[in-house]
């Protein structure tokens, strides 16, 4: 008598039998036929078995893996369930190595430049494929620092004449204040002129575009180059071909941090290290008139305002739109006197395409931030010393112009506060120049400890009296 001649139900085994091509070959009507079938369900029955009693008992780790390669090698159908996976697996492999390669362009308008070195080292600026050993040989790729003859050690660089030189800018707006210098937004002005701005420079192939874009147009741009990304070489190119063409160049800081938590040494060094860069590449003595610091910040700031009119800098460049918003409604904002802001990325280079000839269309022409505002070219000379040579220029001492201090006040005024409350054991942690409600709940508890209303919000007065200043 025949076993398990019956067929299991719901099995590999059934789902593949082949189906009989005719009544009289069909392999189940012969003696022959049956033994093999037979046969055959005893041994497929018996893989079923086994199986079963993997999953039932399946061991961990590397064994248990193994025996479920095997559960799905043992059929047709799990074999093509496991060419399926691994097909999967490689190309998820793939498009993770393609994004991964690719990177992204994105905005890094606000975010500080990690650098080797925070300032220009004294043998010259490195180039971005040089190592720190290489950098140490060498100067500026394709610019010679020159030698400084014995009278030009001595007498050092020239610099522009301090105080009111801002006053020359025809369309130069009033500073705030006596002690400030202006900070220039745009121009009362009644012809078709514009000013398009260039920040940070990370993207370099596009700032080139862009440059392009504006010349189509007979236009000229200002662009405000971030000091530390000038020692990579391709930067360095697109910069001096855009100076030779009539373009400005204006300073940005070395590294895109905010000036207003660093101490006086370090702010004046973000400052002057990004002069010095723009002279190596340039190979002169250039005379910068704007700082535009990151964002925006410190435009009110009085250490600043000190700070630059030593250098003899016309004040902080602003903006009157900026190009974030849509192209629909740069278009709308087109208005003589308008100073915008743009950006390298691949966005703003979308959005600048369409809307320098749309500019140029309206028969508005693009100018420089001097011209805008009524001021001669930077003047320059050829350079008499090396300038990774020349001695920092310190901040002097300035009278401090003290206004009431709230919460999401961001300046040095608020560093100096938070230093004064960490000193006296109201506040923890290091100053950030960040005045948040953290800052003004201690505040409060200075005020209360003082006998003033805890509201966290400093008066002048109060200030002075925090910080000790008679």
């Amino acid at each position: 008598m025949q076993k398990n001649t019956a067929r299991p139900k719901d099995t590999d085994v059934n789902k593949n039998a082949q189906k009989p091509r005719s009544a009289g070959k069909a392999y189940a009507r012969s003696g022959q036929g049956q033994r093999r079938t037979a046969s055959g369900q005893r041994a497929r029955s018996g893989q079923t078995r086994t199986a079963a009693r993997r999953r039932t008992h399946r061991p961990a780790g590397v064994q248990g893996i193994l025996l479920k390669l095997s559960d799905l090698t043992s059929t047709r159908e799990g074999i093509i369930k496991l060419c399926i996976g691994f097909a999967a697996l490689i190309a998820l492999i793939v498009i993770i190595g393609l994004i991964a390669t690719r990177g992204g362009q994105r905005d890094v308008s606000r975010e500080p430049v990690q650098a080797a070195s925070s300032v220009v080292q004294a043998d010259g600026l490195p180039t971005e494929t040089e190592t720190e050993a290489d950098a140490a040989a060498t100067a500026v790729e394709g610019v010679a620092a020159p030698q400084p003859t014995a009278a030009s050690a001595s007498s050092g660089f020239s610099m522009t004449p301090t105080g009111d030189a801002w006053r020359a800018g025809k369309y130069a707006p009033e500073p705030q204040g006596e002690d400030y210098l202006p900070v220039f937004r745009s121009a009362g002005r009644d012809d078709k002129v514009v000013a398009i701005t260039v920040d940070d420079c990370f993207q370099t192939a596009n700032l080139k575009e862009i440059i392009q874009l504006a010349e189509n147009t007979g236009g000229h741009l200002t662009i405000f180059p971030i000091g530390n990304l000038l020692k990579r070489q391709e930067l360095q190119e697109v910069i001096k071909a855009a100076h030779a063409s009539g373009h400005e160049i204006e300073n940005h800081t070395w590294s895109h941090d905010g000036l207003y938590n660093l101490s006086d040494e370090e702010m004046a060094k973000h400052v002057f290290d990004q002069d010095r860069a723009v002279d190596l590449v340039l190979g002169v003595n250039y005379h910068t008139h704007f700082l535009r610091p990151r964002g925006g910040d410190d435009r009110n700031d009085l250490r600043t305002h000190s700070y630059i009119r030593q250098l003899g800098y016309y004040g902080i460049a602003h903006w009157s739109v900026s190009g974030a918003m849509d192209i629909d409604k740069l278009k709308k904002s087109l208005t003589p006197g308008a100073v915008y802001l743009f950006h390298c990325t691949d966005l703003d280079l979308q959005k600048l395409r369409e809307f320098i000839p749309y500019a140029s269309n309206q028969g508005y022409q693009l100018i420089t931030f001097n011209e805008m505002f009524g001021y001669e070219d930077n003047a320059e000379e050829l350079l008499t010393d090396d300038p990774t040579t020349r001695t920092i220029i310190q901040l002097e001492p300035y009278e401090r112009d003290y206004k009431t201090i709230k919460a999401t006040t961001y300046d040095y005024a608020a560093y100096e506060v938070q230093a004064a409350l960490i000193a006296k054991g109201f506040l923890t942690g290091e100053p950030d120049g960040v005045y948040g409600p953290g800052t003004a709940k201690s505040a409060a508890a200075w005020q209360t400890a003082e006998g003033y209303t805890a509201d966290g919000v400093l008066t002048p007065e109060q200030q002075k009296k925090l910080l000790g200043v008679e």
